[in-house]
């Protein structure tokens, strides 16, 4: 082998090699590329723009396995959506402690539903997957089953909060690392420039809360301080079906249920799925802390 730095032979061999593997190539080969659809509707490859005229040019595949990016007419209802609820949070309606749970009880019957129908992900775990878990069978349990109604006795902030308990547990048992998982919550739920889409100087912060606490609801913890009657209005049945996928089966996500994205640009995409991320994380340390400050206590 030629060790020169500028040789061109390494190159020159591989060059002739992928000309003979592309003669040896059937012509009907099939792309798995996911399409992304822009705002005119055209289909952009991994290697430059389509001109498909809005329908995937990938040979086989549907509009459930494609990806568009820029809705701005659903960009602009959910502006509207945010300004109205700011609106109403300004006017100081502060509904009961009790109506709240009653809401949180509504949603949550909800979450354990997926959009089949069915009150749990079925199917077994992907065998692409498989050698990557050492306990396969432990995955996510829904808190309480559809139909309990208030028979849900939730995890309540109230009690057992991260500001408040959970900081300073975990900051006793490893010092320092509060402060820096308290940085990572902070940054996700409060990163903003203030757009959702084309649209600029909005208000995103009843949006970030709402899809925070709904991943909350789903593990079962319920914020007193919060009306649970804006997730219905902020976030719809495949948003809400999304969220509960990646956080609780992330390894049975489909390029299908990315379609619900599609209104958003893909930096905000990214910050949704972090917030997915942390809310999660957020929701575990809960438990753990609270177990086991039980625990510290009962040995004092």
């Amino acid at each position: 082998h030629c060790k020169r730095p500028l040789c061109t032979c390494a190159g020159t061999e591989a060059s002739e090699g992928s000309e003979r593997r592309s003669e040896q190539a059937p012509t009907t080969a099939r792309s798995t590329t996911p399409v992304v659809i822009t705002n005119g509707g055209n289909g952009v490859g991994p290697h430059g723009n389509g001109s498909s005229g809005g329908k995937s040019n990938v040979p086989g595949s549907s509009s459930k396995g494609v990806i568009r990016v820029g809705s701005r007419e659903d960009v602009g209802e959910l502006a509207e959506k945010m300004k109205g609820l700011k609106a109403e949070e300004d006017d100081d309606d502060d509904s009961g402690a009790e109506d709240q749970l009653e809401n949180f009880q509504q949603i949550y019957g909800g979450s354990s539903e997926n959009g089949d129908g069915s009150s749990s992900c079925c199917g077994p775990c992907p065998e692409c997957v498989l050698p990557f878990l050492d306990e396969p069978s432990f995955t996510h349990k829904n808190f309480a089953e559809r139909g309990e109604g208030s028979g849900i006795h939730p995890f309540r902030l109230y009690d057992y909060c991260w500001e408040d308990h959970g900081f300073s547990l975990v900051n006793r048992l490893y010092s320092d690392i509060g402060p820096l998982l308290d940085e990572k919550f902070s940054c996700v739920t409060s990163l903003t420039y203030n757009k959702i889409g084309d649209l600029e100087n909005i208000d995103t912060s009843s949006f970030r809360r709402g899809v925070f606490n709904y991943i909350h609801c789903i593990k079962g913890i319920f914020h007193d301080d919060y009306n649970y009657g804006q997730v219905n209005q902020l976030l719809s049945r495949e948003l809400k079906t999304y969220v509960k996928m990646v956080t609780c089966f992330p390894e049975k996500v489909t390029a299908a249920e990315f379609e619900c994205l599609e209104m958003f640009k893909p930096s905000e995409q990214v910050h949704i799925n972090f917030l997915l991320l942390e809310a999660r994380l957020q929701a575990e340390l809960l438990y753990a802390l609270r177990a086991l400050n039980a625990y510290i206590t009962s040995r004092c």
